[in-house]
């Protein structure tokens, strides 16, 4: 069985919080901001999104994810070449993959509510249900409407609805 690393949440608070820090524009509410509340917070996130989200911010986003870099490429549509340019020159993301990095962390702390664990939440991502028209969570939430979609299946597992 693959193991993922995991960071913890206090690593990707202090990520965040050192980002919010050098952004001027993100920063109005930057006491007590966790990243949880940061995803529920649309105005940061659209601040966040227009600035650029740097990699080492991504990458404590990543270690929380189920999916490895080079998966991320694939997730995001970028080569893997492009992701290696971002690490070594700790580079900003562009906005509109910054937006999906987002969306996927989203998905993500849903699932992981749900599941409880990093690998049942990428079992459930990677297989192919019904519940999408045969299409596989990961690949529904690729769009912001299937994203949507995905996580309104985990608010309702949450509820044991699994119609």
């Amino acid at each position: 069985m693959k193991t993922y690393p995991v960071s913890s949440d206090k690593d990707l608070n202090k990520a965040l919080s050192t980002f919010i820090a050098k952004e001027p524009a993100v920063s109005y509410k930057a006491k007590s901001l966790t990243f949880d509340s940061f995803l529920n917070d649309t105005f940061s996130l659209m601040q966040a999104i227009a600035v650029g989200i740097p990699y080492s911010l991504f990458e404590k986003i990543q270690n929380q994810s189920p999916y490895a870099v080079k998966e991320w490429a694939d997730l995001l549509d970028i080569s893997y070449k492009s992701m290696q340019r971002l690490q070594s020159s700790k580079g900003r993301f562009k906005p509109s993959h910054s937006e999906k990095i987002f969306e996927f962390a989203e998905v993500f702390k849903y699932g992981k509510t749900f599941f409880g664990e990093v690998e049942s939440l990428r079992r459930w991502l990677d297989d192919k249900t019904i519940a999408f028209g045969g299409m596989r969570p990961i690949d529904c939430i690729k769009s912001s409407y299937g994203k949507e979609l995905v996580i309104e299946r985990l608010v309702n597992f949450e509820h044991g609805i699994f119609i």
